[in-house]
């Protein structure tokens, strides 16, 4: 799960006091629909019935496939475990998992607010080569009933390689302040009906988030040979009938795309996520990074991910398969092939494949084969023209034949073929400089592809006609989105100090460089809308939603310039449009709750808020917006009860106690009131005088 870059914090300001805070990580990543259909569990027939037949394939019990989803019964975390950590200096959160007799729990300490917290750890996801995960599901905090059980990624995880806790991967390395952030990653109720962690690692099920966890119905927890090939009932009662008609999936006959796609549904990632980096599809994201490669999109579906694994066993650091894949393409039999001017017979993987750090220090395989960034080498340079299944083109388009002619001597004596583009093309690509974007070779224009197929990367083609216009194409440098990303990435950390104008000016040259890159046309909103440039910013999330209107967070930024600039209504829509793009972004929920709150439709917010807090139960800001609601609605003890859950959970929450003093008092609870009132100063809010006076605790 993720890929912690904090690119936009925002604000509005609720109708009822609270400031609503936002936060948007990266971390989403290209998806696949399912190739095996979902299936009613009465279909299934478990590991024992498969391997009657297909003995051969009993190594596959043994892999960290199946290993992936343990209990806790049946891991090291269920027998006399122990260990501990703290984080933080002044007043440290501490943390403890224990297990015994077959239960683990996952303990957190709020020092500060002399607070803590044992949860039961349900499930164990990972395995022996990165570590475990703990998934924690809390029915109760601080002895109050949550609205459904919820689902947690513990924030602590143990590491194989250090035998220690560690920090989990996209979580937040700034000390916690409540509990929603102590205990980990609220996961929504999409990971509780079969998505997610569950379709993944093969574990337990919950048919809607007000029932409880339980076991499929099929088989065991972790990956085996029904999540692959589908349910095994109509193949058994087909193989005992001696029908030519197996009902069964064969991943090995699927076509090359749905062999991928059936990897992708777990080795890509969690959500999509434009234009990513190569560092961003590190964690579980290998078949999203292997079909960005060259090497994947010119051998037009022949690479898959079969071709180096055995997905019955696990994968070898050592295996020879790896390096005889890439001599498939790249040997120095073929004398068509590009062959490697370091090393043409061996050592492929650790140049092009190396294990990578991760921000959250884990080691992993960048899939997403390349000539590394930091790796100067000839061909980059002197690539032969070749005909390719994929073009990144320039062009600039005119009218006549001798503007075309002027336009192609200027760029021969070193003009800018971008800047050319802008000033004279009549092309819609003018916008961008003449970039096409990318081009498959079998949807390209017969002419375009021709005269592409003959140019070196950077190569400016000659004058041609094309159509009833004249044209020239620039074929853009091999790494030009190498390049461009790491301008970006030079952007942002500019940015993270705070030196926006040095940070803007590296967004805005990575986008010059690659127009299409949605990644930094997106930071170079943010940064646009920190220098208060609110028309720029909007301009620039409006051209990244042209190119990606699934991004949630686009939709999110947009929706929030809108409401600075007063546009209510737009704002409504970018919100709804945040929602139908991403229906977990509880932010958008909450910041439609307070629009609706502020214009007085006070059912519509409760509706709102409500679904904030079914998706985040944990979520402070949540729980205090509903109960303010609940509270204006005259609806008492629905109001405190959720109030008091946000006080459970931030603990600090000065502004939730002054609410419950004024839902207590109409209560004709004074005693109450008053200790609310009292803690609601102690923590330094500026309190109603009249309900103070009222209350008996001034004259």
């Amino acid at each position: 799960m993720a890929r912690s870059l904090l690119v936009s914090t925002g604000s509005i300001l609720s109708s009822f006091g609270l400031s609503v805070y936002v936060f948007f990580w990266f971390s989403r990543i290209e998806t696949s629909r399912a190739t095996v259909a979902e299936s009613p569990a009465e279909k299934y027939v478990g590991v024992a019935a498969c391997l009657s037949c297909h003995s051969d394939k009993r190594a596959q019990e043994n892999s960290r496939h199946a290993k992936t989803w343990k209990l806790p019964e049946n891991s090291r975390f269920g027998r006399d475990y122990q260990a501990t950590i703290a984080e933080g200096s002044a007043n440290p959160v501490r943390y403890q998992v224990q297990g015994k007799k077959g239960v683990a729990s996952f303990e957190v300490n709020l020092t500060e607010a002399a607070s803590s917290e044992t949860v039961r750890v349900h499930s164990v996801l990972g395995g022996d080569r990165i570590g475990d995960s703990f998934i924690l599901e809390l029915e109760t905090l601080q002895g109050r009933k949550l609205p459904h059980p919820t689902l947690i990624e513990a924030r602590y995880m143990y590491s194989a390689e250090t035998g220690k806790l560690v920090k989990s991967p996209g979580l937040s390395f700034e000390p916690p302040e409540n509990f929603e952030t102590a205990l980990g990653r609220p996961l929504s109720s999409r990971f509780g009906t079969g998505q997610h962690c569950f379709r993944c690692h093969g574990g337990t099920v919950r048919p809607n988030p007000q029932e409880p966890l339980r076991h499929p119905d099929f088989g065991q927890v972790g990956v085996h040979c029904e999540r692959c090939h589908g349910p095994g009932r109509d193949h058994v009662r087909a193989v005992k009938e001696g029908s030519a008609e197996l009902q069964i999936v064969h991943p090995g006959k699927l076509p090359s795309a749905d062999q991928m796609k059936l990897c992708a549904e777990c080795h890509s990632g969690l959500e999509p996520e434009p234009s990513p980096l190569p560092e961003n599809l590190l964690i579980s994201s290998q078949a999203a990074a292997l079909v960005r490669s060259e090497c994947y999109i010119e051998s037009s579906g022949a690479l898959k991910c079969v071709n180096c694994h055995n997905p019955h066993l696990d994968a070898r650091p050592d295996d020879p398969t790896y390096e005889q894949t890439c001599r498939g393409c790249h040997g120095l039999q073929l004398t068509a092939a590009v062959h490697c001017p370091v090393n043409p017979e061996k050592a492929c993987i650790d140049c092009h494949m190396p294990r990578k750090l991760t921000a959250d220090h884990f080691k992993l395989v960048d899939h997403w084969i390349r000539v590394q960034e930091q790796v100067d080498v000839p061909f980059r340079k002197t690539s032969r023209p070749t005909e390719s299944r994929r073009y990144f083109l320039r062009m600039i388009a005119v009218p006549t034949e001798s503007q075309i002619r002027d336009i192609y001597s200027q760029v021969t004596k070193g003009a800018s073929f971008a800047a050319l583009a802008r000033q004279q093309s009549v092309d819609p690509s003018r916008e961008d400089g003449g970039f096409l974007g990318e081009l498959h070779s079998d949807q390209m224009n017969r002419t375009i592809r021709e005269v592409a197929s003959t140019l070196r990367p950077g190569q400016v083609s000659k004058p041609f006609q094309l159509d009833r216009e004249f044209a020239l194409i620039q074929k853009m440098p091999e790494d030009f989105d190498l390049v461009a990303m790491a301008q970006y990435r030079k952007g942002w950390e500019l940015f993270q100090k705070r030196q926006l104008d040095q940070a803007i000016k590296r967004y805005e040259a990575a986008i010059s460089i690659y127009p299409h890159l949605v990644r930094g046309l997106f930071h170079l909103g943010v940064a646009y809308g920190e220098k208060g440039w609110g028309e720029k910013a909007a301009n620039v999330y409006l051209k990244a939603i042209k190119l990606d209107s699934n991004y949630a967070p686009t939709h999110f930024n947009l929706a929030q310039l809108h409401v600075r600039q007063g546009r209510i209504d737009e704002a409504i829509q970018s919100f709804k449009r945040t929602i139908e793009a991403d229906p977990d972004t509880t932010a958008a929920y909450l910041n439609l709750g307070t629009i609706y709150a502020a214009n007085g439709q006070l059912e519509a917010a409760l509706g709102e808020f409500q679904k904030a807090t079914e998706l985040d139960p944990l979520l402070p800001s949540a729980q205090f917006n509903l109960g303010l609601a609940l509270l204006n609605q005259q609806r008492y003890s629905e109001a405190i009860e959720r109030l008091e859950l946000a006080v459970a959970i931030q603990p600090k929450l000065a502004k939730a106690y002054h609410a419950l003093a004024e839902a207590s008092r109409h209560q004709g609870d004074t005693e109450q009131a008053r200790r609310h009132l009292k803690r609601a100063k102690e923590l330094g809010l500026s309190v109603d005088p009249g309900l103070e006076r009222e209350l008996g605790l001034v004259p």
